[in-house]
């Protein structure tokens, strides 16, 4: 499940004719002002309860929720997202590097 949240202020134009991109990350090299450079995630664990999220996994079952924050490479803020993701299917790595 995601939520992506872009001000108006962000994008080019506001005709979305036509499809839209699946990924943020293209759609904003097509429609937004500044394209999207890199994103900043807090992983959340969370437990499904009464509407928190639209993810269809069991009341009580465990999810991961990320809380994205997407910049453009001057650093201004393009976006935000919200992705909740099921355990059962999805796993994440990190990645580091010095």
């Amino acid at each position: 499940s995601i939520l992506n949240v872009l001000p108006w202020s962000t994008l080019r134009d506001a005709d979305f004719a036509g499809e839209v991109d699946a990924s943020i990350f293209e759609f904003s090299k097509r429609a937004c002002v500044k394209p999207i450079d890199h994103a900043v995630a807090e992983v959340i664990p969370v437990v499904k309860r009464d509407d928190v999220t639209p993810l269809p996994v069991e009341t009580g079952s465990p999810f991961t929720r990320l809380h994205e924050r997407h910049y453009a490479d001057d650093g201004a803020l393009v976006a935000v997202s919200v992705v909740d993701v099921d355990n059962a299917y999805f796993h994440f790595e990190v990645f580091r590097r010095s």
